[in-house]
């Protein structure tokens, strides 16, 4: 495994063409402007953080460290560094772009290009580790398949049972309002009034029962209509991802959505 390149492997002359006029022994690519002083000092502390992480195993921290020094400054050595993190996590394929990047610029540094050319071989010819086992699915009880077909079950069970209560009650309304004599003030109605209003309350409370049962199953059926599209929604979804890189010259974002 490659270890990072100190500070003073390549940020001393870095510092030394912010205040003098070196700047050609400072960089590597003559594409990018020259470094601010500040710049060149944050970098510096960066990358002794990003060492001092790595030496800690700490290879994502390091990472992040590196990558925030190559942000403020393009030099090649610290492509290397990164390569050398991503090595240690056991993501391969950015190890070897970011050692290829290393090996393609104009860094001055043989003995970080040996290194790097030797982490490539080994790299390039290592086997593809074992994909890791997939995760285990996230469920909950509404998940089950058998909430379908309770809902729908149920639902036209007190659908049904809430129609038949509600008839009935409009049937005993109906058997006092139809009695002959009802209404006349004749008194000569076939029905006591302690029979009408017996009636008349039991079909109140039919009515109310009836009610109440056919919407709780209306409800259930707009319950299973909604587990049955949400179920199917989830089957037909594909799980979206993506990963913000950084490369030479700016960054990249990657993924699939």
């Amino acid at each position: 495994m490659s270890t990072p390149m100190s500070t003073r492997a390549w940020l001393a002359p870095i510092v030394l063409s912010a205040t003098t006029a070196c700047a050609a022994v400072a960089w590597s690519s003559p594409a990018h402007a020259e470094p601010s002083r500040s710049d060149a000092v944050r970098a510096m502390q960066l990358n002794e953080s990003g060492s001092s992480l790595y030496s800690s195993g700490d290879y994502a921290g390091a990472l992040d460290s590196f990558e925030r020094a190559y942000a403020l400054i393009a030099e090649p050595n610290l492509l290397f560094n990164i390569a050398g993190c991503h090595e240690r996590l056991g993501q391969k394929g950015q190890a070897i772009e970011y050692y290829r990047w290393f090996l393609g610029t104009s860094s001055s540094n043989p003995e970080g290009r040996r290194r790097a050319i030797a982490a490539l071989g080994r790299l390039e010819t290592e086997p593809a580790p074992p994909p890791p086992p997939p995760p285990e699915p996230q469920t909950s009880a509404w998940d089950s398949p058998l909430w379908p077909a309770i809902t729908l079950g149920s639902g036209i069970l007190f659908a049904g049972l809430g129609a038949g209560l509600y008839l009935d009650g409009a049937h005993d309304h109906n058997e006092v309002t139809s009695s002959p004599g009802f209404g006349d003030g004749s008194g000569s109605s076939m029905l006591t009034e302690v029979e009408a209003q017996r009636l008349i309350d039991s079909g109140d409370t039919k009515k109310l029962l009836g009610g109440i049962s056919f919407g709780l199953g209306t409800a259930l059926i707009a319950t299973h209509i909604v587990i049955t599209v949400w179920h199917s929604s989830a089957s037909d979804s594909q799980a979206s991802s993506a990963e913000i890189r950084l490369i030479p010259g700016g960054w990249a974002v990657a993924g699939k959505f």
